[in-house]
């Protein structure tokens, strides 16, 4: 009640600003709590399944064995994205039943942080940190269809604090199975409803300031914020998009978690925003588009996940993107075509596959200072980006290619990536038939160094790593050296320089 108080009282004393919220929060871990000879609850089955049962066991003695072993249901919810600065209103527990009614409902809380284990699922049937029934009997009744029961407000704060509710809930009847939907919009979750309050906090030029990482930053006259490198925690505040004059926002290489908060696309005068080397998660917001004055858009080296949205097409003053070192997957979307200004670009190190779409080559891009490496790109690339598109994992792309029947229809030698290189290097090339294919490293002085390809190979998107070694597994000396590929009648030789 602690937090609840405290929050109560900052109403009292200080001028405030407050918006009522509804947040719902579905849980990220479920199990049955269940017992292996029947009735001792002991271990977890049907983890993150569709649907979680409740029952009582049904121990026949030696002669018949167990006809039915107990079940629990239990989840985990993760509270921690939850600013302190709410006041919470109320909170449920929300479900639906989708046959036989459950009543008598033993529901337990607790705050217990961590994974899902036999020691939170031991813990709740034992009572939490708050429980109504004694396991058998309670005044809880949920009739069959969609379900709502408010929890109390103490243990709310509790979860709050410790970022984690736990709930466990059990029904039974001899011989009966009273099932629970675990998927979907109707999954268990909370429903949350709060005041968020923004303290109206006076800068020191004497304006109107909003508060950030315990600095009042005035509302009028802030136009550039840069707290790179400040070690920085926790979520970036939503709060932030009351500076509405900022151009500059700098919040690089601190220990930012979370996702991008949406309400960033209200700061319309932004020319930079720069959240890389973070640990954020989620999506890139689609409401981002909204920043038509953006020039350099900066995600990088943090854990987004998503496809890259094709809205991003719509920041046509954009000259530089960087969304390398995430998790991103799919493809690029096409609409990366319409950033006309664009002159580096940043793609490396995700999970990003498909092929590159052609429309690329039409924009001003600096490729030397650009990169798509470490990707799954499939080739064939577009004719502006076959040097640089860098070590690729194409698995995938020769699977397809034979599925699909797309070949290459020429040979092909590409650059090798990266060069210079210290001590390996990625050779791609492409086989539009099937043959003997010899691929040779020499020196500049002309003599054989490692015969690194000498097999029979079918048509397709190919590459080899040379680890700088030669024929007799000896590591060679830096310098120049060229590499020659031979199939049928083709034949091209290419440079790279090993460093030391």
């Amino acid at each position: 009640m602690t937090k609840i108080l405290h929050l109560i009282i900052a109403i009292i004393i200080a001028p405030t600003y407050l918006f009522s919220e509804t947040v719902t929060i579905y849980a990220t871990q479920s199990a049955q709590y269940s017992a292996n000879d029947c009735c001792t609850l002991n271990i977890l089955t049907n983890q993150n399944s569709d649907s979680l049962y409740s029952q009582d066991c049904q121990d026949m003695g030696t002669y018949y064995g167990c006809g039915m072993s107990k079940q629990v249901p239990f989840w985990l919810f993760d509270l921690s994205t939850l600013d302190s600065s709410i006041d919470i209103q109320s909170m449920q527990f929300n479900g639906n039943i989708p046959t036989d009614d459950w009543s008598d409902v033993y529901l337990s809380v607790s705050t217990t942080i961590g994974q899902i284990s036999t020691s939170i699922a031991s813990d709740l049937w034992s009572g939490g940190d708050w429980a109504s029934g004694n396991g058998q009997y309670s005044s809880i009744n949920w009739a069959m269809g969609d379900f709502s029961q408010n929890l109390p407000l103490e243990i709310i704060s509790q979860g709050i604090i410790s970022g984690q509710l736990n709930i466990l809930t059990y029904t039974s009847n001899p011989w009966s199975i009273f099932s629970i939907v675990n998927s979907g919009d109707d999954a268990p979750r909370l429903v949350i409803d709060y005041e968020n309050i923004d303290e109206n906090c006076t800068a020191d030029d004497g304006t109107d300031g909003v508060e950030l990482w315990g600095v009042c930053y005035s509302i009028e006259h802030t136009t550039e914020l840069n707290l790179e490198g400040n070690q920085l925690t926790g979520t970036i505040p939503p709060e932030i998009e009351n500076l509405t004059n900022l151009n500059w926002l700098e919040l690089s290489s601190n220990q930012l978690t979370g996702s991008i908060p949406p309400e960033l696309s209200n700061l319309t005068n932004l020319t930079r925003l720069s959240l890389g080397y973070n640990q954020l998660t989620g999506e890139i917001p689609p409401e981002l588009d909204n920043l038509s004055n953006l020039d350099w858009l900066f995600l990088q080296n943090n854990e987004l996940t998503g496809t890259i949205p094709p809205e991003i097409g719509n920041l046509t003053d954009l000259t530089n993107l960087g969304l390398g070192s995430n998790d991103f997957t799919g493809e690029i979307p096409p609409e990366i075509g319409n950033l006309t200004n664009i002159i580096e670009l940043g793609l490396n190190d995700n999970q990003l596959m498909g092929e590159i779409p052609e429309t690329i080559c039409n924009l001003n891009i600096d490729w030397y200072y650009s990169s798509f490496s470490n990707n799954q790109f499939c080739p064939p690339y577009p004719s502006c980006i076959e040097d640089y598109v860098g070590d690729q994992d194409t698995t995938n792309c020769e699977q397809v290619s034979i599925i699909d029947e797309t070949l290459p229809v020429t040979y092909k030698l590409y650059n090798a990536y990266p060069n210079p290189f210290n001590p390996v290097t990625t050779l791609h090339y492409d086989l539009s038939e099937d043959g003997l294919v010899n691929i040779t490293i020499y020196d500049m002085m002309g003599r054989v160094v490692s015969n690194l390809v000498s097999s029979q190979q079918n048509a397709g998107y190919k590459s080899i790593q040379w680890n700088s070694t030669s024929n007799i597994g000896q590591p060679v000396s830096a310098g120049l050296y060229l590499y020659t590929i031979q199939t049928g009648d083709y034949t091209q030789t290419k440079k790279m320089v090993l460093l030391k």
